[in-house]
């Protein structure tokens, strides 16, 4: 869902003409404008009446690429006069920046001219190892192709690679400079760009880099990376941190007093909310964007932007009212709050005429609601619409269809949905077209039909929503389910052991009467020798050939036999490792309630000391949760990646103790696999130790780096290995005599394996283990005696 919403804004920037992303370098207010305006008649003929000239010129093109219009002449002119002058100065770097604004002007033109002057500014600042002015020129190189021909989710992504190598190279020249603030800006864009690939994980650790780097050039104007990085998250499935930055962002901009796109904060918030079905929640951040589109400055004050945002979330508000069964409010609601937006605008006009269709529905106006629908659908259809918006409205017509009992003209629709690709786009929307078609055949009384599209509309439903997105499965059902899985999978032992004692009886049988008749065989045939020697030998044969074949049918019948019990043996052993992944799949979500539960239990204290335990807590149930994701989530149900489970207790580490900006998590782990009797206590291991260090090694907020490796030695064995380089052990520390429950942890959890623990300091801390593998005595055994 959020992968749609995503590429949606960045259509809706590009349609109603505003880049994804606010620039580093704002645009000038009229006074400033102004005041250079100013500056520029009293100002003689050298190099500062150039940089004046420039930056007029570049504000021009900045409003140009900020907002609806064209290029102010003037840009052209200031370019012109800031390269005649610094040509006469022999400036060569106004030179280059006059290239740089001629070039932009004239590649917004589709001017081929444009591209080439850009480049050669590039190779001019390269010439001059001016790394900043280089990455200006690769930036802007970057900043004039589009990414996408069309539309961004159904389009080619024609310019997408050079647009990212383009980024790449100016982070790079940036990084090389030592200038934070602008390498960070540099990762923003490479993150936008990501997020059209669609490779979000790649843009959820550039926007990270880039806060870590904006943290530390004293930028503050983080809001939109924020506001960014919570939608990434949502796209991942992390609704938790969504929520988190999508607040950060909103506190950010108040703090700042930046209200400019403080609606659509909000709004994404709503969504968020509206996706997770907490109605109250979505349409309490609904009513608060409502608002702001309409404050001064805003990013909404274009037109079309205010009118888009207007019209949709007036609609979700509406459709709240619905089904709180305030249908007639609704509509005058929507009715009246959307009246001055309607224009000839495609997708603002289609939006309203779909969200106008469904209110009138709601007040069983059908033949209002057909034609708004139809009318929606006409927009939809036409060139250069997003296909997601078609898909939709095809599926809310064969609702409203359903509802009138027509349902020739639903399962039309529907079929449209389900022979297009793109059209059926997202198991949400495949499951809701499988429960309508099963509406539609259970009203047809096609019965057989209507099972076999619920059933598939429950295996989409589970697939989309489950316990830690949707948090609608309690806590007592999650155990009662548990149990009934153990006792299941105690019964199906039971009956497999059953089965393998019938099948080796039945082998048992049949090899003895397989003997009996061969040795029944040879006296029958001594004894017809022996009575008829040569007189009856045409009638021993034949009566030979009759019990040869009556025994070769019974063993067929055997044959078959032993078949169908091997086969239902296997189909056993497959349902046993199916609710074998089932179990750790529930043991996690049990484990993710637990954390969700203390999680909550934070908000009602106060305590520092209460909540940072509640923290490390959750933290411990959290390492032990991912052993059982990686389980059932995996081909192999006894052993554990330890490289990526390292790694995302080191990423939950670092994200929940909020030091991603200020310490950086290194893992250096081979490519091992552990047994799950070894991997749990490791975890714990490691989650104490790396927690140890994110609350002493870096105070006040010092940065700093952890590292957590794990390799094979030659001999047999392992060396784990967890370092870093902050203040060190106080000098009169001993961990011997230490009784801190995480030391007591970690020195249980090492006798556990049999391994053998040390500390080394040198140039901060290193925690070294070194074991061999699970003892026999260590099998059964989760949690050191200490602990139990």
């Amino acid at each position: 869902m959020k992968a749609f919403l995503i590429s949606l804004l960045f259509l809706l920037f590009t349609v109603f003409g505003a880049h994804a992303l606010p620039p580093l370098y704002p645009l000038l207010t009229a006074e400033s404008v102004n005041q250079l305006k100013v500056q520029l008649a009293k100002s003689a003929a050298d190099t500062n009446r150039v940089n004046l000239l420039l930056r007029l010129g570049e504000d021009l093109i900045l409003k140009y690429e900020e907002l609806d219009g064209d290029i102010d002449p003037m840009a052209s002119v200031y370019s012109q006069q800031a390269a005649q002058l610094s040509g006469q100065l022999n400036y060569t770097n106004g030179r280059i920046r006059s290239m740089y604004c001629a070039g932009r002007i004239l590649a917004y033109a589709n001017n081929a001219q444009g591209v080439g002057l850009l480049q050669k500014g590039v190779e001019l600042s390269a010439q001059l190892h001016d790394k900043r002015l280089e990455a200006l020129g690769w930036c802007y190189l970057a900043g004039i192709y589009e990414p996408y021909v069309g539309i961004p989710t159904q389009g080619e992504y024609k310019d997408l690679p050079k647009k990212i190598a383009y980024y790449e190279k100016a982070a790079l020249l940036y990084r090389q400079a030592g200038d934070k603030v602008d390498e960070a800006f540099m990762l923003q864009m490479l993150a936008e760009m990501h997020g059209f690939a669609k490779d979000f994980a790649q843009s959820k650790r550039e926007l990270q880099k880039a806060i870590s780097l904006y943290k530390a050039g004293g930028y503050k104007n983080l809001q939109y990376t924020y506001w960014l990085l919570g939608g990434t998250n949502e796209t991942l499935g992390n609704y938790q941190a969504a929520i988190r930055y999508a607040l950060a962002a909103i506190e950010n901009a108040k703090a700042l007093k930046d209200t400019t796109r403080l609606g659509l904060y909000y709004w994404d918030i709503a969504t968020i909310y509206k996706d997770l079905n907490r109605p109250t929640e979505s349409i309490l951040y609904f009513k608060k964007a409502l608002p702001t589109y309409k404050q001064k400055g805003s990013y909404f004050s274009i037109k079309k932007t205010e009118a888009f945002y207007t019209v949709i979330t007036a609609g979700e508000i509406a459709m709240h009212m619905i089904r709180q069964r305030k249908p007639e409010q609704a509509r005058t609601f929507f009715i009246e709050t959307t009246k001055p937006f309607i224009s000839d605008e495609k997708y603002i006009t289609m939006q309203y005429y779909a969200y106008l269709a469904y209110c009138y529905q709601a007040v069983k106006q059908n033949d209002l609601a057909e034609k708004k629908y139809l009318q929606a659908i006409g927009k939809a259809e036409m060139p250069g619409i997003d296909i997601g918006f078609k898909g939709g409205l095809y599926q809310a017509i064969s609702t409203f269809y359903v509802a009138t009992h027509r349902f020739d003209k639903a399962e039309y629709y529907l079929n449209k949905v389900l022979h297009d690709k793109e059209l059926g786009e997202g198991l949400l929307r495949l499951a809701n077209i499988q429960l309508i078609l099963y509406k539609v055949d259970s009203a047809r009384k096609n019965y057989p039909s209507a099972i076999v599209h619920y059933s598939r509309y429950k295996a989409l439903n589970d697939s989309v929503f489950n316990v830690t997105k949707a948090k609608q499965i309690s806590d007592l059902q999650i155990q009662y389910d548990t149990k009934e899985k153990e006792q299941s999978i105690v019964l199906l032992t039971k009956q497999a052991q059953a089965q393998q004692a019938r099948i080796q009886k039945r082998e048992f049988q049949r090899n003895a009467f397989l003997a009996g008749a061969v040795m029944l065989t040879l006296l029958l045939c001594v004894s017809y020798n022996r009575y008829r020697l040569k007189q009856r030998s045409n009638q021993l044969l034949e009566v030979k050939q009759q019990e040869l074949e009556a025994q070769q049918q019974e063993i067929n019948l055997k044959n078959q036999a032993l078949e169908v019990v091997v086969g239902e043996k296997e189909e056993l052993l497959v349902e046993k490792e199916w609710m074998l992944k089932e179990i750790h799949h529930r043991v996690k979500n049990n484990l993710q309630v637990i954390s969700s539960l203390l999680n909550s239990q934070s908000s009602y204290l106060h305590d520092s000391t209460a909540l940072a335990a509640l923290r490390e807590g959750q933290n411990r149930v959290q390492a032990m949760a991912l052993i059982h994701q990686k389980l059932y989530q995996s081909d192999n149900l006894a052993r554990v990646d330890m490289q990526a489970y390292i790694r995302e207790i080191l990423d939950n580490l670092l994200e929940s103790f909020d030091r991603l900006g200020t310490v950086q998590g290194r893992v250096e782990v081979a490519a091992v696999e552990l047994e799950v009797a070894l991997a749990t206590p490791l975890g714990l291991l490691i989650n104490e130790a790396v927690t140890n260090s994110l609350k002493y090694a870096f105070p006040n907020n010092r940065c700093g780096t952890i590292t957590v490796g794990l390799a094979k030695l030659e001999s047999q064995g392992f060396l784990l290995t967890i370092a870093d380089d902050g203040v060190g052990l106080p000098s009169d520390f001993d961990p011997a005599k230490s009784r801190s429950l995480g030391l007591t942890i970690i020195q249980g959890m090492s006798r556990q394996i049999h391994g053998t623990l040390s500390f080394v300091e040198a140039s901060g801390v290193t925690l070294r283990l070194q074991f061999e593998g699970i003892k026999k005595d260590a099998q059964t055994a989760t949690v050191p005696t200490s602990l139990a």
